[in-house]
């Protein structure tokens, strides 16, 4: 084996530019890795901000518009289909438009219903002859809106409070005009009543009337 001698070592000049030429090597073949630099506008998936939105776009907010003016009408007349009752007693001028809207829906709009607003004032039954009896009553709303008509539930009983017999009269039969009761109205009925029944008419003690909606 043969020593080493200064003689036989390499020069420090020439390792110093061997190591730069490696250097230079290496950076080159890095940058030559590296991959192309994109632009973010060349991107597809990426929005362009100068792009406008197309809920900003005049016709879609057209379209949005008239599609919600459909959607409250139609809201507002399946309201006015539920309670057209109540709507016609509080407005009366609505009346005609909800009886239109009725034709077309094959509804009808009848006077609203409020038993709790129906106060009987006053009543009596008196016999006139055999079995002919006067049937007196007055009948008066405590509600500030018009309210219907209510039917009257007539009934006879014996000494013990049993029912003989009983009978129910609606408006028309007792000659009423109307269907409904005006705020604060009273309705008064005098009216001859035939009792039929072998026997009722001995056992006959008291009576009882009722007003209520069918």
């Amino acid at each position: 084996m043969t020593a080493a001698t200064p003689e036989n070592l390499p020069d420090r000049g020439a390792l110093e530019g061997a190591d730069q030429a490696l250097g230079r090597g290496d950076a080159q073949s890095g940058d030559a890795r590296q991959p192309p630099d994109i632009a973010a506008g060349q991107v597809s998936f990426m929005q362009d901000g100068t792009a406008r939105p197309i809920w900003g776009k005049t016709w879609v907010r057209v379209l949005l518009g008239l599609s919600c003016l459909v959607l409250l009408l139609g809201l507002g007349a399946q309201v006015a289909y539920v309670e057209r009752d109540r709507i016609a007693a509080m407005e009366p001028a609505t009346k005609p438009w909800l009886e239109s809207l009725c034709e077309m829906q094959g509804c009808t709009v009848s006077p609203i219903q409020r038993i709790e607003s129906i106060v009987i004032e006053s009543s009596s039954f008196n016999k006139l002859r055999g079995d002919v009896y006067r049937l007196n009553f007055a009948v008066r709303s405590t509600a500030s809106i018009e309210v219907g008509l209510p039917a009257v539930e007539l009934a006879l009983t014996d000494s013990q409070d049993q029912v003989l017999t009983r009978r129910v009269f609606l408006g028309p039969e007792l000659g009423a005009k109307t269907t409904v009761l005006a705020p604060g109205a009273e309705w008064q009925v005098s009216w001859g009543v035939s009792v039929k029944g072998a026997g009722i008419t001995d056992h006959i003690s008291g009576y009882r009337i009722l007003a209520f909606y069918p």
